[in-house]
């Protein structure tokens, strides 16, 4: 495994479609905070989400920064990116270019993105159970660790890993889509897309 490279993994609602595919992105809510680069530090986070979300549990806040700093100050150009994609169900492998922008009229309300370099979509199958567990947590974004190796190896980053063909599970772990894109309602705008196994050179 290359230990240098950080793995990041990060879920999106199933209404953004194809569209962080098509546009090169991965995104987070968030929206009455404005752009998150205007808070420096995790408390300042903090601060703004009692603000802002005063509804919002009190023991939350310090995750939900969390979350918030992680994207934006954390994520580093180079650091590699997998989001398992809710309307096609592939997974897909990118590589952080570095950049971040506040779109504010984002029209699935996810106004914060980073740019993506995509290098590789996959369907589950391509990957054993371990790995889809992991991608599978209980939050918006989070580090990779126990199958980093496994991804990397995907995009030709690692030495290749012989693993066991994932058995479907029953019930996804469902990810708090509150820390994604608070009070949004979401729907299902879901295009049709088919996206083949590949690597891109």
């Amino acid at each position: 495994m290359n230990h240098h490279i950080r793995v990041w993994g990060v879920h999106m609602g199933e209404h953004v479609g194809s569209r962080p595919l098509d546009g090169d992105y991965v995104a987070i809510g968030w929206t009455a905070l404005g752009d998150l680069r205007q808070y420096p530090d995790r408390e300042a986070l903090k601060a703004a989400l009692l603000q802002y979300y005063p509804d919002k549990k009190a023991g939350s806040r310090p995750v939900d920064a969390g979350i918030l700093y992680r994207f934006t100050y954390e994520m580093k150009a180079g650091d590699i990116v997998v989001y398992p994609s809710k309307h096609d169900r592939m997974v897909n492998i990118g590589r952080f270019t570095g950049a971040f922008d506040h779109v504010a009229d984002d029209p699935d309300d996810y106004p914060n993105r980073r740019q993506v370099s995509w290098l590789g979509h996959f369907p589950r199958n391509d990957f054993s159970q371990s790995a889809l567990n992991e991608i599978g947590a209980y939050i918006t974004i989070f580090l990779i660790q126990g199958s980093a190796g496994e991804f990397l190896a995907k995009i030709g980053l690692a030495e290749p890993i012989e693993t066991v063909a994932a058995i479907e599970p029953i019930g996804e772990i469902p990810d708090d889509d509150t820390a994604t894109v608070a009070g949004l309602c979401c729907t299902n705008r879901v295009r049709d897309s088919s996206r083949e196994s590949s690597v891109v050179a």
